[in-house]
């Protein structure tokens, strides 16, 4: 992974391994003794029962970690997601369009950005997030490919920081403005985007991530936040698939930033 400057997500690894007891509450109980007085030891039976009862309040507080994790996790995904919207928000501020738009579209639609060798669906998918990260412009001449200290115009990225950035493999099917799925269609290889803190396996061969291009597929690892509508900045939002992680359109449980309201 490279050092960024600008935004820090967390890293969903950060829930994974924890040595924070989830109970909120210290749980007394007062045992009445049940070994006579005249027994020299535990008999086998007594043993059991204290046994039993050990695993009774074990399995109580494995019960309760699921759901104090998962709260958790949806904490954190929501203070990510209102990190990724300042970081696309100050992308606008610095160059007067959002990702995709204006001269950071692609030549074939008007823009100064030169069509990628994986295609033009893979540069429009809402996971894509590589402007965030690295500079569309650089080599192409454009005014805003540098910053002007003068004009206070141009890209001056990276504009995120993540442990959870990554490359995914995602469904085509998924429209720029949030239609379709991202698990149906042809497999998009290797998205450069950014993880949610909701650790999952990927679904079959869609959303199946790498640390690096080229490298072995994560065992699992997050979903990937979407950035939808950019070429509408009065619809553009940002969509995180929650803890059921299931894109669901922004319906259900998906959480959604709206960039400018």
């Amino acid at each position: 992974m490279t050092n960024r400057s600008g935004i820090f997500l967390v890293s969903p690894e950060y829930y994974t391994n924890t040595d924070h007891s989830p109970l909120g509450a210290t749980i007394s109980m007062k045992v009445q003794p049940i070994i006579k007085e005249s027994h020299g030891a535990f008999t086998l039976l007594e043993l059991m029962i204290v046994v039993g009862i050990l695993s009774a309040l074990a399995g109580g507080a494995v019960m309760l970690l699921g759901p104090v994790e998962e709260q958790a996790r949806s904490q954190m995904s929501i203070a990510e997601m209102a990190q990724l919207r300042e970081a696309i928000q100050n992308f606008h501020t610095d160059t007067g369009f959002l990702p995709k738009q204006g001269p950071f579209a692609l030549t074939t639609d008007g823009g100064s950005v030169p069509v990628p060798a994986e295609g033009s669906t893979w540069f429009k998918h809402p996971a894509n997030l590589q402007q965030l990260l690295e500079n569309p412009l650089e080599g192409t001449g454009h005014a805003l490919s540098t910053w002007d200290p003068d004009s206070k115009r141009g890209w001056r990225g990276p504009y995120i920081s993540s442990f959870g950035e990554g490359y995914v493999d995602i469904g085509d099917n998924l429209a720029p403005d949030g239609s379709g799925s991202p698990t149906a269609g042809n497999i998009l290889a290797e998205l450069p985007s950014i993880a949610d803190p909701f650790v999952a396996k990927g679904d079959g061969s869609y959303l199946v991530w790498r640390f690096q291009s080229g490298a072995d597929p994560l065992n699992q690892w997050g979903r990937p936040y979407l950035l939808v509508d950019p070429h509408d900045e009065s619809a553009a939002r940002i969509i995180g698939m929650g803890a059921n992680r299931t894109y669901e359109a922004g319906l259900g449980d998906d959480y959604v930033f709206n960039l400018f309201q």
